[in-house]
């Protein structure tokens, strides 16, 4: 995502003062930061339905749940500080919020909970990344909705907006479409019979056509749709990922991301799906409002997605069909739905696998940069 390249037009890694939350399973600070530097801006988590915010140093032993991992690999991706031992992240000059989800016994966040965070940060940061979904239906209330629109336009930490960014999900579906008969998600082949029975012919997604929210999707290291990733209208990025089929039957060699973890020696190369892709964008989004602190939220989003590049591969992956016992569906098919089985580009420059383009760093910097000069 030429991400180096940034960095020289930037002379630095990004500005202290850009601060990206993510909500998520928790963060293991000190494997995010080096010893030195003040990665993070403040850190909180849900308790019984309230949010706890306090410094890092207060709230540091209660942000990490020893087993859990994803949120610190994410933290990594984003903004992993710049360490001669340990993977750098896309924009290791910005500074971090992590916000852990409810914990009992399992995690989980709320409709509500999560509209609690957003109350809470609502003048606190500038970038809000999401890998969380709930399919097929990811609807929100109309207060949180509501609230969404209004941060998008001129809340955040500058008054500028907030640039959201949300995972478009591993499931191989549509994150926002009706079918004409049942499509079949997030399941797994066993003796060559699709398994789990989860169908639905509506998918629906609350925040596709919310300004300033930014559905990514992912992509493999040679540029080709990740075989699980959703797709369809709302995508509106992507970047690279791990691949694998999006039922679990066929095996794909393509590796995942390598960044930090609490796993022993501080890093994984596997960090995968739209989540690692997501945790790229997000990077690049605070790279370029270090380049030019002065653009909103709505500014943001524009540039990554006009400087996005479209040199990716359109070829659709060879079909297989399986039996779907107990179901309407008779057969199911491991293809995108029909209205999106090429992923080409169209005349607004919109695919329905990659939405505008893959992110680019060095791109969207300069243009930044073109902006502040003018």
């Amino acid at each position: 995502m030429n991400a180096e390249q940034a960095w020289c037009h930037l002379n630095g890694y990004g500005r202290e003062e850009i601060i990206i939350a993510f909500a998520d399973d928790g963060c293991q600070m000190d494997v995010v930061a080096s010893r030195a530097d003040n990665k993070f801006a403040a850190a909180a988590f849900l308790e019984q339905g309230r949010l706890i915010y306090a410094t890092p140093q207060e709230i540091k032993t209660q942000m990490f749940i020893p087993g859990y991992r994803h949120g610190t690999a994410l933290a990594g991706l984003i903004a992993g500080a710049v360490n001669a031992d340990r993977p750098v992240g896309v924009a290791p000059g910005c500074r971090l919020l992590p916000v852990r989800w409810e914990y009992d016994k399992r995690f989980h966040i709320t409709l509500q909970g999560f509209h609690t965070i957003l109350t809470a940060l609502e003048d606190k940061i500038d970038i809000f990344i999401n890998t969380w979904a709930s399919l097929p239906h990811m609807k929100f209330p109309d207060k949180t909705i509501s609230l969404i629109r209004e941060l998008s336009r001129c809340g955040g930490r500058r008054g500028k907006g907030i640039l959201f960014i949300w995972a478009a999900g591993n499931s191989g579906c549509p994150i926002h479409f009706q079918a004409d008969s049942p499509v079949p998600y997030a399941g797994y082949v066993e003796n060559n019979v699709f398994c789990d029975g989860r169908y639905s012919a509506v998918f629906t997604h609350s925040l596709c056509n919310i300004e300033n929210v930014l559905t990514v999707a992912a992509v493999n290291l040679y540029g080709r749709r990740a075989h699980y990733s959703s797709y369809g209208p709302g995508i509106a990025l992507c970047a690279p990922s791990n691949n694998r089929h999006c039922f679990d039957a066929f095996p794909f060699s393509e590796p995942g991301l390598t960044t930090r973890s609490g796993d022993i020696g501080g890093y994984t190369h596997n960090f995968k799906g739209t989540s690692g892709a997501a945790g790229l964008v997000a990077g690049v989004a605070a790279l370029t409002l270090s380049a030019n602190p002065q653009l909103n939220a709505c500014e943001l989003a524009d540039i990554l997605r006009c400087t996005a590049a479209r040199d990716l591969d359109c070829r659709p992956y060879e079909e297989h069909r399986y039996p779907a016992p107990g179901s309407a569906a008779g057969e199911v098919t491991d293809l995108p739905l029909f209205p999106f089985r090429h992923g080409g580009f169209d005349s607004c420059g919109w695919s329905p696998w990659f939405g505008y383009g893959l992110v680019d760093a060095e791109q969207a910097v300069t243009a930044a940069l073109a902006m502040d000069k003018r």
